[in-house]
């Protein structure tokens, strides 16, 4: 009896384990006049790539005044969770920065980006939409 309770209890947690969670409320708003490419870490610096990424975020560029949602495997609180300062760090290239440089290392040592960091609380009540370039208070 007990072994097959115990193969009901891993049938139901694999079951649960397989499906998957997406969490696309996260927004990025592009208030800028060029074109802007978003990347994020559980780090406060740009993350090193393993392979030739520019083509990626050169095709997923976010025009300007367009509004695109960011969608990760993973909920972005429990992503907030495990970064090292708890918070979202928002990375903001320019376009023209990726064609120029070709060179993501090159970007990333020279810091050729914008970075922003973010608690779960500020994005709560910024309703998760980031708009770049951030508003300074009073403007």
């Amino acid at each position: 009896m007990k072994l097959h309770q115990f193969l009901i209890l891993l049938v139901l947690v694999s079951f649960v384990g397989a499906c998957d969670f997406y969490d696309d409320r996260l927004n990025i708003k592009n208030n800028s006049n060029y074109a802007i490419a978003f990347d994020y870490s559980i780090d406060t610096t740009l993350e090193k790539k393993q392979i030739y990424n520019i083509p990626y975020y050169i095709e997923n560029k976010i025009l300007p005044g367009e509004t695109i949602a960011q969608t990760i495997p993973m909920s972005w609180p429990s992503l907030i969770y495990r970064s090292n300062n708890k918070k979202l760090n928002v990375f903001i290239i320019s376009i023209d920065t990726l064609l120029k440089y070709d060179d993501w290392e090159y970007i990333r040592t020279h810091r050729l980006y914008q970075r922003y960091s973010f608690t779960e609380e500020e994005l709560n009540k910024m309703n998760w939409i980031i708009e770049y370039p951030q508003q300074k208070n009073g403007e």
